[in-house]
């Protein structure tokens, strides 16, 4: 009777915890879209925008870990828009890998070695202070690009991460 106890109690965290993991943002109804005076459409231009410090926001529609960032990216752009922060974050639609504007956009990247370390390339990064995209690399989405007087800044990846940098941006 106790395996069995231990056995159904098993069962039902499991069943508990995985419906836990459900998409925290089931209910975001704000679209990409809706914020199109955040966007630009020339991936070649993310150096060249109007402010001297931003970041720009790589996203796709088909990605799951973009899709839990989205609460966490609108509600900052809303507060951007209301003035009560002074960052201003641009977001850039990097379509799916498989789609032929996303493999366009993505080979507009510097290149990576097949077996590359990417603490190394962002490093790399980090000391040349690339202003071209072509001189920086590209790893995934989400990606967050940091930059200051046109000039690569810094990169952060993951729905966590960003959505953590996001919480505490002034």
């Amino acid at each position: 009777m106790k395996i069995f106890n231990k056995l159904l109690l098993v069962i039902f965290s499991s069943l508990f915890c995985a419906s836990c993991e459900s998409n925290e943002n089931i209910n975001e109804t704000r679209k990409y879209e809706d914020y199109a005076e955040f966007s630009f459409s020339d991936v070649n231009e993310m150096y060249n925008l109007e402010e001297e410090h931003y970041y720009i926001e790589f996203y796709s529609t088909t990605c799951p870990h973009c899709e839990k960032l989205k609460t966490s990216l609108f509600d900052y752009l809303d507060k951007y828009k209301e003035e009560k922060v002074t960052t201003k974050v641009y977001i850039f639609d990097a379509h799916s890998s498989e789609s032929d504007f996303g493999k366009a956009i993505r080979s507009s990247f510097k290149t990576k070695q097949e077996n590359y370390n990417r603490e190394e390339l962002l490093k790399e990064m980090e000391d040349a202070k690339p202003s071209k995209v072509s001189d920086t690399y590209w790893f995934a989405i989400p990606g967050l690009f940091e930059v200051t007087n046109g000039k690569y800044t810094s990169y952060t990846l993951g729905s966590e991460s960003i959505a953590s940098l996001y919480a505490n941006l002034k």
